[in-house]
């Protein structure tokens, strides 16, 4: 396919392509391009207690360590 084919096409039907129907493939490679990709993640977490209970928190993994006597 030529470039020049594509680039024409795009300039005859420029309404069609900002009127919605090329906005996600647009906006996909335009985060992809200039956008900072964030690496960082948020752990968000809920506790219920309830009675004569322990509650535990972690961010990530817990081990405990039981001996039985």
């Amino acid at each position: 396919m030529d470039i020049n084919f594509v680039i024409d096409w795009m300039v005859e039907n420029y309404l069609v392509l900002i009127s919605g129907i090329a906005v996600p493939p647009l906006w996909y490679l335009f985060k992809k391009l200039f956008l900072k990709k964030d690496d960082t993640y948020q752990i968000k977490q809920t506790q219920k207690s309830g009675k004569k209970s322990i509650n535990i928190q972690s961010g990530k993994n817990i081990e405990i360590n039981r001996k039985d006597v």
